[in-house]
């Protein structure tokens, strides 16, 4: 189904079904980064809690103030 309509002279380029490409495209493009956003923040959480717990384990308990 072609989107634009080239040999309508006066008329709108666009046809009536391009608001349907906005109507998809839009939502899934935001589910999309939303999706590579908590990819993306997650594990680095989750590593960085690790790495901190690490590091208490490696100071014998102890946490300097500070740090």
């Amino acid at each position: 189904m072609p989107f634009f309509n080239w040999e309508g002279g006066d008329l709108p380029v666009l046809k009536d079904g391009f608001k349907y490409y906005w109507a998809v495209a839009i939502p899934l493009t935001l589910l999309v980064l939303c999706v590579w956003v908590g990819s993306m923040l997650l594990p680095w959480r989750r590593w960085m809690g690790k790495k901190q717990r690490g590091d208490v384990e490696a100071n014998g308990g102890d946490r300097m103030k500070g740090e």
